[in-house]
């Protein structure tokens, strides 16, 4: 619980953690020359045929995740793996964690556990269901757990119309 009058600086969370459940992009085309990858062997995981591919950062390379600090973005070179399902090659599972500590802004650990699950029965696409993600600075740690549920569906027509562009 926030404690605090509203508007002031204390009203704001210590750590804030969004957008974990896109860590699917290390996956993505962009993002693939930034890591070495490897797949291991093959297993049965609740009755369903999985890949286990492994992924760690590329020094220096771009990175789908950045930490907010202080105004200034700090890229996240992660190191984990995909649980991917061996029938659709939807992902079932990420886990990540901090491939070396970011000591300069004294972040010692960080790790996350993204569980995805099928958007509909029969269907290939899986999306977010839970989200773990544990920090860890000299001083505190932290643990939030994210759950994404009543996913909605929604169209959009667009029309396009070309010509001479307007002066």
């Amino acid at each position: 619980m926030l404690q605090g009058k509203p508007g002031k600086e204390s009203d704001k969370p210590m750590l804030t953690t969004s957008g974990f459940s896109a860590l699917l992009l290390i996956l993505h085309p962009m993002f693939q020359p930034s890591f070495e990858f490897s797949i291991g062997e093959e297993e049965l995981v609740g009755g369903r045929r999985t890949l286990r591919v492994s992924f760690s950062h590329r020094k220096g390379e771009r990175s789908p995740s950045v930490l907010q600090l202080h105004g200034r973005e700090y890229p996240i070179p992660w190191e984990g793996e995909a649980l991917v399902d061996g029938e659709t090659f939807s992902v079932r599972r990420m886990r990540v964690h901090l491939k070396a500590p970011m000591e300069d802004i004294g972040l010692m650990k960080m790790s996350s556990e993204v569980e995805y699950s099928p958007y509909r029965t029969g269907e290939k696409e899986w999306l977010p269901a839970g989200a773990l993600i544990e920090a860890e600075t000299r001083k505190q740690r932290w643990r939030n757990t994210h759950q994404f549920s009543h996913y909605r569906e929604f169209a959009v027509d667009t029309d396009v119309k070309l010509g001479a562009p307007k002066q």
